[in-house]
């Protein structure tokens, strides 16, 4: 339960998902735990990263946290390169959109816990943005493929 919080509210932090995720599923789980302290602290928090630092201290399962975030960034993913179809102006935007793709990746990157940053698939996120600028686009595509595919 607390890992899967930590995801909601991870994400919502990066615009993934919606924040009412977030809050919808805190509200549900104090509903069916209401003497629980922790959720009574996140529910009384209102500033989301203050409630990432609470959870964070709880500790977290890597493995539930990967799986829920890269389902999420894999739909991000599919709506950035499915708009490669057209002329050269829908190009140009494909790639306007892996790129921000990407430093969406390298942003959620430098604040993940300290614990995951050199574990896979999580390390190759710190490069990608930069390797976006001195490959192809279609190897950049291959590194995120990876990135997307390490929990299937």
């Amino acid at each position: 339960m607390h890992t899967k919080l930590y995801a909601y509210a991870f994400m919502a932090c990066y615009n993934i998902v919606p924040v009412s995720e977030y809050t919808d599923y805190l509200n549900e789980c104090f509903l069916n735990e209401p003497h629980d302290a922790l959720l009574l602290e996140l529910q009384w928090t209102k500033d989301i990263y203050a409630g990432i630092a609470i959870l964070e201290r709880q500790g977290i399962d890597s493995d539930e946290f990967g799986c829920m975030l890269i389902k999420q960034l894999r739909k991000k993913y599919h709506s950035a390169i499915n708009e490669r179809r057209g002329g050269w102006f829908r190009r140009r935007k494909t790639e306007t959109t892996l790129r921000d793709f990407c430093e969406l990746l390298y942003a959620i990157w430098c604040k993940l816990p300290s614990d995951l940053l050199f574990k896979n698939p999580y390390a190759k996120m710190v490069w990608i943005s930069d390797c976006f600028e001195y490959s192809i686009p279609a190897s950049v595509r291959d590194v995120c493929n990876e990135i997307l595919d390490y929990f299937e």
